[in-house]
């Protein structure tokens, strides 16, 4: 019983000094973001600033640039910055535009 009991203290500690391998790269721990995939934008709303990518280079300002329409954003819980890790972003969370098209497509009546 005594083993056991000593097992999960380990346990419960590993998990609250975050040692635990195999973390994503969003959490509970971490800022929050807010990530656009229409447009591959990030904002952060502690600082007050847009990320998006340029010329193959991240960028960014209080404002995103005019070409973006910035809707239906998904939340992402990130301990770094999450352009670190923007594939993974983009592979979990991508655009709906497609689907959508393609849902509309489906559903037009054909003549």
């Amino acid at each position: 019983m005594k083993k056991i009991f000593l097992g999960f203290v380990a346990a419960v500690m590993l998990f609250v000094s975050g040692c635990i391998v195999g973390w994503p790269y969003y959490s509970s721990r971490g800022d929050t973001y807010y990530y656009y995939p229409e447009d591959e934008v990030y904002y952060y709303p502690r600082v007050k600033e847009f990320y998006w990518s340029e010329g193959g280079q991240w960028r960014h300002g209080a404002h995103a640039p005019e070409r973006y329409a910035l809707r239906d954003p998904v939340t992402i819980e990130s301990e770094g910055e999450p352009t670190q890790y923007h594939d993974r972003i983009r592979r979990d969370f991508p655009p709906r535009r497609g689907r959508d098209q393609d849902q509309r497509e489906r559903e037009k009546p054909r003549t």
